[in-house]
């Protein structure tokens, strides 16, 4: 009787343990639950008074979800990049840089905060110190081809368009199915006057699917300037025109197909094109001297040809 209600005391202390580990796990959610709630809340709080141009509130509203995040290493990240990211509005870009570089050293360490102060640094045109972090990114984790494609964007920004086609080549060996990478790529092959590899990287890029509305009008608009370039007019007109159906007023894209036009005799819609490109960039001297240019030829030959 005395060994089976040891037995029993021990049964209960042990459903009483489990009892109590599982209230508690269960507190442990709530709370962070809630904690999430609030913080999401004041990040809302803090957006909103960013879109009313109240720059004071937000930075308040940030510094006090920092205070809520403290003990969330990932709320402590997203505060501090949400911070930078004002801060860089604001034309502060130390104490940008000071927000990332905090979120760097935060514990446990998230090599993705690398690539927010690379591109930081691009934008600051401080382009040695983005490389840094990009490499850096890369070595912490090799098989992720994000910082191999911004250290890419860095050297592009520098104007080293071949050894940025060279980071977009390792790059897509990690990622073979990016598009992005191959968009990447052809805009170096294309500054390099490399016009065959370029076209085959856009045509490769549209093959995985382009989802993105500006990535899709740059990439119609590379493809349109590698045809112009070809002479293959046609297919110039044909890819500047789906580009301007992605962004109407782009002044380079409409000079180019108004050259297009005009290398294929359709001298109406050419001087519409160059008319529209001077509309929208009115100081720009290539617009206005084409425009000048194809009027003559006009009052010249008597009229517009189709």
């Amino acid at each position: 009787m005395r060994l089976e209600g040891m037995r029993s005391l021990a049964r209960f202390i042990v459903v009483g343990v489990l009892a109590l580990a599982a209230v508690v796990a269960t507190q442990v959610r709530t709370n962070a639950a809630a904690l999430s709630d609030v913080l999401a809340r004041k990040i809302i709080e803090a957006q909103k008074a960013e879109a009313d141009r109240l720059f004071e509130r937000a930075l308040a509203n940030y510094g006090e979800a920092m205070g809520i995040s403290k003990s969330t290493p990932d709320g402590v990240r997203l505060i501090l990049k949400k911070r930078a990211a004002l801060f860089e509005q604001l034309h502060m870009p130390e104490r940008a840089e000071a927000d990332l570089s905090q979120a760097i050293e935060t514990e446990p360490f998230d090599p993705r905060t690398l690539s927010d102060r690379g591109y930081f640094y691009i934008r600051q045109n401080r382009i040695s110190e983005a490389l840094d972090d990009f490499v850096r990114g890369a070595r912490e984790k090799p098989a992720d081809a994000e910082f191999l494609y911004g250290a890419a964007r860095a050297l592009v920004a520098k104007g080293d368009f071949k050894n940025a086609a060279k980071f977009y080549a390792e790059a897509i060996e990690r990622a073979p199915a990016d598009g992005k990478l191959y968009l990447g790529r052809a805009e170096a092959e294309v500054r390099l006057g490399q016009y065959d590899l370029a076209m085959a990287d856009y045509n490769q890029a549209f093959s995985l699917g382009i989802a993105n509305r500006d990535d899709r009008f740059f990439a119609f608009t590379g493809r349109g300037y590698i045809s112009l370039m070809n002479a293959d007019f046609g297919v110039a007109v044909d890819s500047f025109t789906r580009a301007l159906e992605l962004s109407p007023g782009a002044p380079n894209v409409l000079l180019w197909r108004g050259y297009a036009y005009e290398r294929q005799g359709r001298r109406d819609l050419a001087l519409r094109d160059f008319q529209d490109a001077l509309a929208a960039s009115p100081d720009s001297e290539e617009a206005r001297s084409n425009l000048a240019r194809l009027r003559t030829q006009i009052a010249e030959t008597g009229g517009a040809k189709r």
